[in-house]
């Protein structure tokens, strides 16, 4: 009887094990596409937040080395002065990417995003002192 139940179950094992590399790959964007893959992080890795000099765009520390530059529709009111945000999509994924739905939520404001983008660590490197979160 075990050996009859290990030759039914291996090669369905074995049948998903072979179609799981070809999911995964499909999901991601292609080199030949020319696409970037989309910039997403999980809020519980926020470690800390700036204003850029422009006031329509939040640098955030993602983790240890990461910097995500969030752009705003809109100057959001008092933003420098916050001590803490949150960022949302609406309850939409416990992970944010860009896209449409994100918004910065403040005390006084709720601010939408346009746009989310990883800065590479030249990016990172030649933002101002006080524009690095």
């Amino acid at each position: 009887m075990r050996r009859r139940i290990l030759t039914i179950v291996l090669p369905v094992i074995l049948g998903c094990a072979a179609l799981a590399p070809a999911a995964v790959t499909s999901a991601a964007p292609s080199a030949e596409s020319g696409s970037p893959p989309r910039a997403c992080f999980y809020p519980r890795d926020i470690r800390s937040f700036t204003q850029a000099e422009n006031d329509t765009a939040i640098n955030l520390r993602i983790g240890a080395k990461d910097v995500y530059q969030l752009t705003l529709l809109r100057d959001c009111i008092d933003l420098k002065w916050e001590r803490a945000i949150q960022v949302t999509d609406g309850g939409a994924g416990v992970r944010i990417c860009d896209g449409p739905g994100v918004e910065v939520i403040t005390s006084k404001d709720n601010c939408p995003v346009s746009h989310i983008r990883k800065l590479s660590p030249e990016e990172v490197a030649a933002l101002p002192a006080k524009d690095r979160p």
